[in-house]
Order: structure tokens, then C-alpha cells, then sequence
């Protein structure tokens, strides 16, 4: 296969309708240049120490924040031209701030109830101190 097929193939094409083969390119790149740093480079000492400790958190971290990326913002991934109609993009869109509005009036009641709540408690504590003070008063007389 010549390059000019490569280049045209349906696989190369698609690198530019999804989003997350920049991550993985991305990561591929570091973990290769560093290896290769560490291999060919011989680097020791502390320096190998923390390239090592880097080769081997890496990987991890990114894959923690894929994970996190795919399921907290997976709309967010999604283009278009991905769907067939767009109707089904834009009913997508609609139902991701639906359930981000709900979510944030969830949130907003709950720190409104605890808000009550601490209300509720002074409120408590400032009759309790109303009736000492009016018992005192009482027995001052």
C-alpha cells in the first residue's frame, strides 16, 4: 500500500471526527520519548528515579482522567457529524442541560436545607436563652 492510500484511507479520516485519539496520541508520545530517554540516554540517579516513578504514574493518572472525561462529559465527546440526524444531536444537547439543571437545583436545595437547618438551631438557641432570661428576671423581682 502506497502512502497516498494510507493517507486516504476511511481509518486516517476518522482520526479527525473523534476527539479522544488526541489523548492517547498524546500520551503514547510522552510514555515513547521518555523511554526513550531513559534507554538510549542511560540517565541514572535521581533523574532515572524520576522518570521511572513518571512512566509508571502517568499511564494511571490518564487513564483515571479518561475515565472521568467518558463518564462526567461524554456529550461533550460527541460531534454532529457523528449522528445521522441531527435532530438526535440537538435532543442529546437538550436532555445534557436538562439533567446539569436538575443537578444544580439538587445541589441548591440541599444547601438550603442545611441552611434552614442552622436557622432552626439559632432560632432554638435564641428562645432558650429568652427563657433564662425571663426566669431570671422573674426570680430577680
Amino acid at each position: 500500500m502506497d502512502n497516498q492510500n494510507v493517507l486516504n484511507s476511511k481509518a486516517v479520516k476518522g482520526f479527525d471526527k473523534n476527539l479522544l485519539w488526541v489523548i492517547a496520541l498524546v500520551t503514547v508520545l510522552i510514555e515513547g520519548f521518555i523511554s526513550l530517554v531513559i534507554t538510549i540516554g542511560k540517565v541514572a540517579g535521581t533523574n532515572g528515579v524520576i522518570l521511572t516513578w513518571f512512566l509508571i504514574i502517568f499511564p494511571v493518572l490518564g487513564l483515571v482522567g479518561f475515565f472521568c472525561l467518558t463518564i462526567l462529559h461524554n456529550i461533550n465527546l460527541y460531534l454532529a457529524s457523528h449522528f445521522k440526524n441531527k435532530e438526535t444531536f440537538l435532543n442529546m444537547l437538550k436532555m445534557s442541560v436538562k439533567v446539569e439543571d436538575y443537578l444544580s437545583m439538587e445541589r441548591d436545595i440541599k444547601s438550603i436545607n442545611e441552611n434552614v437547618n442552622v436557622l432552626s438551631e439559632r432560632v432554638e438557641h435564641v428562645e432558650d436563652l429568652s427563657k433564662q432570661h425571663t426566669l431570671i428576671k422573674c426570680n430577680g423581682d
